[in-house]
């Protein structure tokens, strides 16, 4: 699947968070291949953990952050400073 489709699942509403977050996590794994990075290393820059317990599963709103920043990621490259909240 590309980018564009993972993220539409990403930010599909009606999906369980797992299932979201299972996609939020496919988005990086493109963004890291375009950069020649980990996926860990685009997973830290947009604060999602590799594993979440049930009780600690991101919140909708997290996801939609964490979906724009991969956005920005992706137009205009790997920020120097890996805080989520710098993102537009």
């Amino acid at each position: 699947m590309s980018y564009s489709s993972h993220k539409k699942q990403a930010l599909d509403a009606d999906l369980p968070i797992r299932h979201r977050l299972s996609h939020v996590r496919s988005c990086a794994v493109c963004v890291a291949e375009k950069y020649g990075v980990g996926r860990s290393v685009i997973l830290d820059r947009i604060g999602i953990a590799d594993a979440h317990e049930e009780h600690d599963l991101p919140s909708a709103q997290h996801i939609e952050a964490a979906i724009a920043a991969l956005d920005e990621i992706k137009a205009s490259g790997i920020p120097a400073n890996p805080r989520l909240d710098e993102f537009p």
